[in-house]
This record gives C-alpha cells, structure tokens and sequence, in this order.
C-alpha cells in the first residue's frame, strides 16, 4: 500500500524551507535513499493494516487483492524514474533549496483523495460508511507513522543531500505520461469484487454498477 504513498510523493512538488540549501543528491544516493523509504513505508503499512479489521474479518486475504496491483504502480515508478532527473552523476551535485516533506504528504493525500471521489456511485455513500472511514483511518496512521519515522529525510539523514523534485507543472506532465491508457474506473471493477470475496461485504451493491462504469466506452 504504501507505494502508492510513495509513487505520488515522487510526483508531488516540496515546499522550499526558507533559503537553506542542501547538496542534490547523487542517483547512486537516490537510488539506496529510495530503496530504504521502500523498507520504512511497508514497515508503515504493516503496522496500520490492522485496521482493516474494521470492515472483514479476512484481512490478510483483503491486502492480497491490492498487492495484486503492485505490478502496475512498479511500472508507473519506472516510467516517472525515466521521464524524470531529480539526481545527478557524481556526488558532487549543486546546492538546492532544502526539501519539506509534509508538502509531499499533503500533495499526496490530497491526490488520492481525487481519484476516490471520482469513483464514487451517487445514491451508495451511504452505504460505504464504513468502508471509506476504515480507508480514511489507515491513511492517517500510515501519515503518523511516516512523519514519527522522519521518511522524509532518510537521504538528508544518510548522505547530507537530497533530490530535486519537479515543478508541479513538470510533474503533472510526467504524471499524465506515464498514467496514459490505464483506466482507473476499469481497474476499480475487479479491485472492487475481490475486496467484497475477502469479506467486505459492504461492497455487495457498489461492485456491480464500478463494474458497469468501467465497461462504459468514451
């Protein structure tokens, strides 16, 4: 779950903290950087999956239906690691204005708080009660849990340095690129009817009509 967290905190932009610099990180540093980010957020993701308790009592068959996905958001890492240079060569990099990771933590909330709602049923909110209020506490915990962990500034931490991160023009952009041909509401469909066969029997009457959505052409 939380490489979701971590493919649209790529994307988001940073807030610059005053006129403090720091050196850009290396791609040798980014890469082991992102690997440890990798390491703390599923410790993360672990810790809070507890919640899902809330809503089937099969949790760890609930968790399999989203890592059935990893797949594809592993490609849209690939695909925003090619399209984007947030890292240079040699460790010799230039000094940047010093990164805020809470501006990431909040762009990346706010982003997927914007493919939700555009799945959305009208008329069957209601009856999601549960399900979106279980959804909404495990991204609160993983959002505790990443600042308690300082996530953020494992490469400022380990190697005095950090990536530059895009424009939020030139990240939208490469965002766009790399998420052509992929149909959220299609993908919903599948997500949705495994999630109701793992226990979460709230889904009975919303898997249906996603499922109708994502057939829908043009």
């Amino acid at each position: 779950m939380f490489k979701v967290v971590c493919v649209f905190a790529v994307v988001a932009v940073a807030l610059a903290q005053g006129a403090e610099t720091v050196r850009q990180c290396s791609c040798a540093e980014l890469d082991q950087c992102a690997d440890d980010m990798k390491a703390e957020g599923q410790k993360c993701s672990d810790s809070c999956w507890k919640v899902a308790t809330q809503i089937t009592s099969r949790p760890g068959d609930l968790r399999k239906c989203f890592e059935s996905k990893s797949g594809q958001i592993d490609s849209f890492v690939n695909c925003f690691q090619d399209q984007y240079h947030g890292c240079v060569k040699g460790k010799n990099g230039p000094q940047i204005p010093k990164q805020s990771f809470e501006g990431v933590i909040q762009a990346t909330e706010s982003k997927i708080r914007k493919t939700a709602n555009s799945l959305v049923v009208p008329g069957l909110t209601d009856q999601l009660t549960d399900v979106i209020k279980t959804a909404e506490d495990f991204g609160q915990c993983v959002k505790k849990c990443i600042r308690k962990r300082s996530i953020g500034s494992v490469c400022l931490k380990k190697f005095d340095c950090q990536p530059l991160l895009p424009s939020e023009e030139a990240a939208k952009k490469i965002n766009n690129q790399c998420t052509q041909g992929i149909d959220f509401k299609k993908q919903a469909g599948p997500l949705c009817n495994c999630a109701l066969k793992a226990g979460v029997s709230d889904l009975a009457q919303y898997c249906p009509v996603l499922a109708l959505m994502g057939n829908r052409r043009g």
